[in-house]
């Protein structure tokens, strides 16, 4: 099945609620065309497209309630299905979108927003906030709480915006007049402009001046990892959304870690990662190997291009590639005690198989791996001895050579299982791989 439609079917088993007045809102599209989409009772959408410039009426339409749920997935809800589909429908290239205030509209007299200025004011936010130039000219509006992306010659951020009142907005933690905030843009060479939306499975931004936070999607939720200067992780967890922008997410995450207020300076993904990446090593993996008699762990590949055709592979199929699985392209994502461990190789196979239902009905609460899957590798250690078991189509298969990758031989390795001392030298000194943005898979194997 394509990628899009398992998407499709995530979301689809948790649809987002729309407001029940209707969605609504106003898109700054390639930063030439304003479209403005707004939602009936049955679920589509009406949009009407204007030129920036000479505010008049470049298309109008319906994007009608079938066209939105082809659209949506778990980045998409309705409203940003139905926007996407306008943006072609009208003809535009759609390339950077940004959402603006509803009142960017008002002066446009073609507009439903300049009508309802006049006649229904009271349906028009009072809070949109304004950026103007040094001349008080207009250049662009944004919602309550919205977010601007400000460049200078040497730099570029992004900054939360808080209502104060017509002429004072926060940005970040910084009060200022809005003409204020003009002059020390045009003094400094700078430009601001509404935030456009990234679409994107996967951003990393400076949060700050010292902190540093990872997103990236998950399969049916959003992942993220927060860093200190220092590269070390402070804090991750697993964001349970659909329907929601990588965006979205991260001002999400932001607000519940207190830190929105912050400059948000994009950064690339895989020099964090690179950065960072020594460091996860002692996470659940010292933590297993480290801990007491009885002990496991929950191992999944990394998402990059190396794992791209690795990931939910059965053996057979990862063999049919010339390939074993690689200590290299794991990382740990969990680990747990055994309270009862495992004296025979019958009780290895029932400890197994729990760990599989548990780990695919009933997650841990402070789980954030995917639901143990084929290609995962769970780690037993038990009387001091580590063994690592390949999730396969059917049952799982002993890797009696695995944490030790290139040490010794092939033949040397299946003579013995690893000590916890090797497995941890072994596994803390494997190589770590480029972190790139993974390609989409067209499908994948499914556990038989």
């Amino acid at each position: 099945m394509a990628e899009k439609e398992r998407s499709g079917k995530r979301y689809e088993d948790t649809p987002a609620k729309p407001d029940p007045a209707g969605q609504e809102a106003v898109y700054l599209v390639d930063r030439t065309a304003l479209l403005h989409l707004k939602e009936d009772p049955d679920g589509n959408f009406e949009y009407t497209a204007f030129d920036r410039q000479t505010k008049e009426n470049l298309d109008s339409g319906w994007i009608v309630e079938a066209d939105v749920q082809t659209g949506l997935d778990p980045a998409h809800d309705p409203l940003a299905a139905a926007r996407d589909a306008a943006v072609r429908a009208a003809g535009l290239d759609g390339i950077e979108v940004s959402q603006v205030g509803l009142t960017s509209l008002k002066e446009f007299p073609k507009s439903d927003i300049y009508r309802r200025g006049i006649f229904e004011p009271e349906t028009l936010p009072r809070d949109d906030i304004r950026f103007i130039n040094s001349g008080y000219e207009e250049q662009f509006r944004i919602p309550n709480g919205g977010t601007i992306q400000v460049e200078y010659p040497d730099r570029t951020f992004s900054a939360k915006c808080e209502y104060i009142d017509e002429y004072h907005t926060y940005v970040g933690s910084e009060v200022y007049h809005i003409c204020q905030f003009a002059g020390i843009l045009e003094r400094n060479g700078g430009v601001c402009r509404p935030e456009p939306e990234l679409d994107a499975e996967r951003a990393a931004w400076k949060i700050g001046g010292r902190s540093y936070l990872i997103v990236e999607y998950g399969g049916d939720h959003w992942n993220y990892h927060l860093y200190d200067e220092r590269f070390n992780e402070t804090k991750s967890g697993a964001v349970e959304a659909v329907g929601c922008s990588i965006n979205q997410i991260r001002n999400r995450i932001l607000a519940e870690n207190k830190l929105d207020r912050r400059s948000m300076t994009p950064t690339d993904y895989g020099m964090l990662m690179e950065k960072a990446a020594p460091r996860a090593v002692s996470g659940h993996l010292r933590a297993f190997l480290e801990s007491g008699e009885g002990s496991y762990a929950i191992l999944q590949l990394r998402q990059t291009d190396d794992t791209l055709y690795e990931r939910f592979a059965s053996y057979a199929s990862l063999q049919k590639q010339g390939k074993e699985p690689d200590a290299s392209h794991y990382e740990a994502v969990y680990h747990g005690s055994l309270p009862n461990p495992p004296d025979a190789p019958e009780a290895v196979a029932e400890l197994l198989e729990s760990l599989y239902v548990r780990f695919n009905t009933d997650h841990p609460s402070d789980f954030r791996g995917h639901s143990l899957s084929v290609s995962d590798i769970v780690a037993l250690k038990v009387g001091g001895v580590v063994s690592f078991h390949y999730v396969d189509s059917i049952g799982f298969r002993e890797l009696k050579d695995f944490p030790l990758g290139g040490g010794c031989s092939k033949e040397e390795s299946l003579q013995k299982r690893p000590s916890v001392r090797d497995a941890l030298k072994a596994l803390s000194n494997a190589e770590q791989p480029e972190r790139r943005p993974p390609r989409k898979q067209s499908g994948r194997e499914e556990r038989g």
